[in-house]
């Protein structure tokens, strides 16, 4: 997958599944990003659940028998052609999780995309409203705060004289009405936020992107200021 809400409710998805159907796993489930430069799909346990988001489709002969692939696509019809290709280069159309186009996306909403993960992974309608709370509020903060925040909402705060800054892009509706800190504070009450924290491996999920830092109830308005005030660019830091 090389979508960040995609991944994030993938992983999600399959530690609530695991967490109820096989809890004795729960603690070595665990999520990564693999780089460019990944080719073979090797995992320190072969029966440890796994979700690897990628950027590169690997090779099929490095594909294991009990992998699902899930892909975001820009709209049906080229969801259409992935699938297609996926099975032809995969075998078994088992393997296909789950073909995200955006168009459907804008289309149903979050809580109808969040609903078909769950039904892929067998979740309870418990579970299913956890995810909906959880991600209603991590699809914000994704949005207007840290690293990989909104490239229209980097550009608004960024300072006038900030080489990075671009005066005829439009701005942005949503994040300006947010009190970004209050939106961090529900986010870590949700009741999904306060269960994954609880495994360590579950963890970098609860941040806006994997290479945010850790949320304290204002680190996106700490962010928020170091944009404004120093020009910070796209994966840059705090620290930068």
């Amino acid at each position: 997958t090389a979508s960040t809400l995609q991944f994030n409710a993938v992983c999600a998805s399959l530690f609530l599944h695991i967490l109820y159907f096989a809890p004795d796993l729960a603690n070595e489930t665990s999520c990564i990003f693999v780089e460019k430069s990944f080719h073979k799909m090797e995992r320190g346990n072969e029966s440890n659940p796994q979700v690897m988001k990628m950027h590169v489709m690997p090779k099929s002969s490095t594909v294991q028998n009990d992998t699902w692939i899930f892909s975001t696509v820009r709209d049906r019809t080229e969801g259409e052609i992935v699938k297609t290709w996926l099975v032809e280069t995969y075998g078994r159309p088992e393997r296909i999780g789950y073909i995200q186009d955006l168009e459907t996306l804008r289309e149903i909403g979050l809580e109808e995309i969040i609903q078909k993960y769950a039904d892929i992974f067998s979740l309870e309608s418990f579970m299913v409203d956890a995810m909906i709370e959880y991600f209603h509020l991590w699809d914000k903060l994704r949005i207007c705060c840290g690293k990989q925040m909104s490239k229209y909402w980097r550009n608004d705060l960024l300072p006038t004289n900030s080489s990075l800054k671009d005066a005829t892009m439009k701005k942005h509706s949503l994040c300006p009405t947010l009190v970004i800190d209050d939106v961090e504070k529900q986010f870590m009450e949700t009741k999904l936020y306060k269960l994954l924290h609880l495994y360590e491996n579950m963890r970098p999920i609860n941040r806006p992107s994997m290479v945010d830092e850790v949320l304290t109830g204002k680190y996106c308005s700490e962010y928020n200021d170091a944009v404004k005030s120093r020009g910070i660019g796209f994966n840059q830091g705090l620290q930068t």
